[in-house]
């Protein structure tokens, strides 16, 4: 609620003195000498500073949780300022936030200059202001937006600073989480999020994007439960949007996912357990007519944990599975995929490393799919029949690549967006019927208790649960 008292309070202040302006005004500061865009030189010398060339001064207006509220306000017939920024009372804290804050206003001074035309206030204007979070009593994130509007040109910006108040000290992603542990993770997190508000951008490109450019010292927002990673939205080219993109992603995703990547790599060397007989392979017959069937398929796993609770889960309703393996999961959790395969489940191919296939060459492409069926079959003896390409992206009109048969989907309820178990088992429900394939994914705990959900209602509605290959016959 502060937060957003904050927030409410800035913006109320920011549109009031753009549509008021400095008259009048008992708190702000005289404006002088600017550097006129009549006659003369339009740009100043390399190391001049423009913000030397006026009065201005800094206003304190108020202050929240303990953090003053300062705000730099200039105007002229060239352009308008308006700045909003945090201090904290400690002098190297304050100086170095300050400092950033003038480098960004001298920057625009600067662009305009050297740009100057025939312009009128509301052409040019810089505006910034910020939130802040906390983390504990010590530890506090103020994240800043501008905005710039320079001759047609708009600009949008974000940084922010997580500081501890006690020591004077900046801090950085790797002081709450092992950065260069959970990097892969925190990338995937983002792209999913990027992809999702601008679904028109090219996945490898994203990811491209994010992998350069996330790094221990970019910017985000530390609060005791989630990081929240900042992207401006032009980093992907999208200037017109004017965003800040935010990833927010829960700490304890980023705990387990490191305890598990610790887990596998322990787990390297030691000599595997012999993998057990391949189930029959007598072809099962298909579902008689008005039987009441449908397919659950879980994608993205085999996970060390909840693949095991959903097997448990399975076996209590006498269910069969469908599970799309990736294939380097496949070798770090061969004992619970040997498992589902001893339990009568299918195992299809997600290929090795969740590729999206329409984006490589015919050799990559094959080579995914090969890859992920060898490791599948080192890793619990089936040769899988079926292939889940990622992202269900496939070339128009393939049904099947390098002998297996493409499988996709007709109910989604997007667990991995939501990771909300009744949401995911409602939307489940009432889309369902007989012959559904319905998409999972077992990396998420939410989805493994979705589908305990799903099995109880379905199966007192008088529904079997059959594998993919069952269904279709193979």
């Amino acid at each position: 609620m502060r937060k957003k008292a904050l927030s409410a309070l800035l913006a109320a202040i920011l549109l009031l003195t753009i549509l008021t302006g400095c008259n009048g005004d008992p708190v702000s500061a005289p404006v002088g000498g600017h550097v006129s865009s009549q006659g003369g030189s339009s740009t100043l010398p390399p190391d001049s500073s423009v913000l030397s060339q006026t009065s201005a001064t800094p206003q304190i207006i108020g202050e929240d949780d303990g953090v003053r509220i300062i705000r730099f306000r200039e105007e002229s017939d060239e352009c308008y300022i308006h700045v909003l920024y945090g201090a904290f009372k400690v002098k190297e804290l304050d100086a170095m936030i300050k400092d950033e804050v003038y480098r960004r206003i001298d920057r625009f001074q600067q662009r305009r200059l050297t740009a100057m035309s025939e312009t009128s206030r509301n052409d040019t204007y810089l505006t910034m202001q910020y939130e802040q979070a906390r983390y504990d009593a010590d530890t506090v994130t103020l994240a800043f937006e501008s905005n710039e509007m320079r001759q047609g040109q708009f600009i949008h910006d974000s940084f922010a600073f997580c500081v501890n108040t006690s020591t004077g000290e900046r801090k950085y992603l790797k002081d709450f989480v092992d950065f260069d542990g959970a990097k892969a993770f925190l990338v995937e997190q983002s792209a999913r999020a990027v992809l999702k508000q601008y679904p028109q951008l090219e996945e490898g490109y994203v990811r491209d994007k994010i992998d350069a450019n996330l790094k221990d010292t970019s910017d985000f927002i530390i609060e005791p439960d989630t990081l929240t990673l900042l992207f401006d939205a032009d980093l992907f080219g999208m200037t017109q949007y004017g965003v800040t993109i935010r990833v927010p992603v829960s700490r304890v995703e980023i705990d387990t996912y490191l305890k598990e990547k610790k887990e596998a790599e322990n787990s390297q060397g030691q000599t595997p357990q012999d993998p057990p007989a391949a189930p029959p392979a007598d072809t099962p017959t298909p579902p008689a007519e008005g039987d009441k069937v449908v397919c659950l398929t879980f994608d993205d796993g085999p996970h060390a944990t909840n693949t095991s609770v959903l097997l448990d889960l399975l076996g209590q309703y006498q269910a069969k599975a469908t599970f799309f393996v990736v294939g380097n999961r496949a070798e770090k959790y061969g004992q619970v995929l040997s498992r589902a395969a001893a339990e009568g489940h299918a195992v299809g191919n997600h290929t090795y490393s969740h590729a999206n296939l329409t984006k490589l060459s015919a050799g990559d492409k094959l080579g995914q799919v090969t890859s992920g069926a060898q490791a599948i079959e080192n890793a619990c003896g089936v040769s899988p029949k079926l292939i889940r390409p990622p992202y269900g992206a496939r070339a128009p009109g393939e049904t099947e690549i390098a002998g297996e048969r493409v499988t996709l989907w007709d109910v989604d309820p997007q667990d991995w967006k939501y990771k909300d178990p009744q949401r995911v088992a409602s939307h489940i429900l009432s889309h369902v019927q007989s012959g559904s394939i319905v998409l999972l994914h077992d990396l998420y705990a939410t989805s493994v208790e979705a589908a305990g959900i799903v099995l109880q209602e379905l199966s007192a509605q008088g529904y079997r649960f059959v594998t993919v290959e069952e269904l279709w016959g193979l």
